[in-house]
């Protein structure tokens, strides 16, 4: 009896539920198809808008375009110029959701940090890709290229943990080795802190003594950088943290920046990013015999990323 009433109310249901289907689509095999399409996903997951959502690693098959223009100025000791101009072209591919490859200094929490010269937290790209060029006094000259590779072993709802290496290519200074355990702390999709601890060691003349037979020194960098995604297009951060290096000398500094991230969607499986930062690398500067603050030196970079599906 029940099964011959079930039976009543589907055939009195189909009627009704053809009608509801569009007469572009076909009848009922297209009401099928269009289920079917319901329940896939609209392609490989791609990096979300939210700058406060992102992971630490990019999605599998994303392909990361930047383009970054920087203008530092420093009136501090060791660096003759007053003013320098970067142009930098670098690029990531998510080979798994967990692991990225790339060229440059995006992901990377250290850019070869130089004591007295021009000290920078590495946060943003400054004068380093896979093209990179220097002007200097009027001087084109081609910068160096690091490589890396970032390796996510940890995430839950909350937390997400890697792993990082990375080589500088000296095309215009010293061959540097980097290390970084980047961490960022998720609240929500309104709130991210970025931190972690970064390590780099160069094979080269050690900036702080000017002393050509030290071909060594070493640099610690550690980041704190909070997100603030009131929007889904708007992304706010505030960036500080600490960086010394080289260990042997005086140099240990406390920067402070500031950035903003529009992003705006490109289709379904694209994504740009429009960023504006600005920085004093080494504001204070505790164990310096000069003064404490340093607001003369300062960092202002603008640029692009593009996020671009390239496969299944």
């Amino acid at each position: 009896m029940r099964f011959g009433l079930a039976l009543l109310l589907l055939a009195l249901a189909a009627p009704a539920s053809a009608q509801d289907v569009p007469d572009d689509l076909g009848g009922a095999d297209a009401s099928a198809d269009v289920a079917d399409d319901a329940e896939l996903p609209a392609g490989e997951p791609r990096m979300p808008q939210r700058l406060a959502t992102r992971p630490i690693t990019q999605p599998r098959n994303t392909l990361r375009l930047s383009l970054f223009m920087a203008g530092w100025g420093a009136d501090t000791g060791g660096f003759a110029e007053d003013f320098v101009v970067s142009l930098q072209l670098g690029g990531a591919y998510g080979i798994t959701d967990d692991l990225e490859i790339g060229v440059g200094t995006e992901s990377m929490g250290i850019a070869a940090v130089g004591a007295g010269a021009f000290a920078r937290s590495g946060w943003r790209p400054v004068g380093e890709g896979l093209l990179s060029f220097l002007i200097l006094d009027d001087d084109l000259d081609f910068g160096d290229i690091p490589l890396y590779g970032r390796y996510r072993f940890f995430q839950n709802d909350l937390v997400e943990i890697g792993g990082e290496l990375g080589l500088l290519i000296p095309t215009y200074s010293d061959f540097a080795v980097r290390f970084g355990v980047p961490v960022r702390l998720h609240f929500g999709e309104l709130f991210a802190v970025d931190t972690g601890l970064y390590a780099s060691m160069t094979f080269g003349p050690d900036p702080s003594n000017g002393d050509p037979d030290d071909d060594f020194w070493g640099a610690l960098f550690l980041p704190l950088r909070a997100v603030v995604s009131p929007t889904d297009w708007l992304g706010l951060a505030l960036v500080t943290g600490m960086h010394t290096g080289p260990f042997d000398g005086e140099f240990f500094a406390i920067p402070l920046g500031f950035e903003a991230t529009a992003s705006f969607p490109m289709g379904t499986e694209s994504l740009l990013d429009l960023v504006a930062g600005f920085e004093w690398p080494a504001l204070i500067r505790p164990a310096t015999n000069g003064d404490v603050a340093q607001p003369s030196t300062w960092t202002l970079s603008a640029g692009a990323r593009f996020y671009l599906a390239v496969g299944d």
